[in-house]
């Protein structure tokens, strides 16, 4: 059996090159203003486009409306969006098919 490692909370080009280096098949960003890992969209990209291609980029949000999932999106390269709110099942499939990406809900 094969272990596929996600390191979550990247916000540096050091955090982004050890995580890649250490052989992470996901790479976790955060984007819930409370958290001290909180990036902005802006960072996000600049950080995502250097991520070799084969690493599954990881948009994570909390209770987050479209439009803030929606204005990530249009600048940051994200493959995934991993939800750590109280989104419900009716929530996740409409993310889903409305952002055209694979979800990952947090329970």
């Amino acid at each position: 059996m094969s272990v596929a490692a996600k390191i979550c909370g990247l916000s540096t080009e050091e955090a982004v090159t050890a995580a890649v280096a250490g052989g992470a098949a996901f790479l976790g960003f955060v984007f819930y203003p409370p958290s001290p890992r909180a990036v902005s969209a802006d960072k996000a990209a600049r950080l995502g486009a250097a991520v070799p291609s084969g690493i599954t980029r990881v948009g994570m949000f909390v209770d987050a409306d479209d439009d803030t999932i929606g204005a990530v999106l249009a600048e940051a390269p994200i493959d995934l969006l991993q939800l750590h709110g109280h989104e419900s099942p009716d929530r996740l499939a409409d993310i889903k098919l409305r952002f055209a990406l694979p979800v990952m809900k947090a329970v």
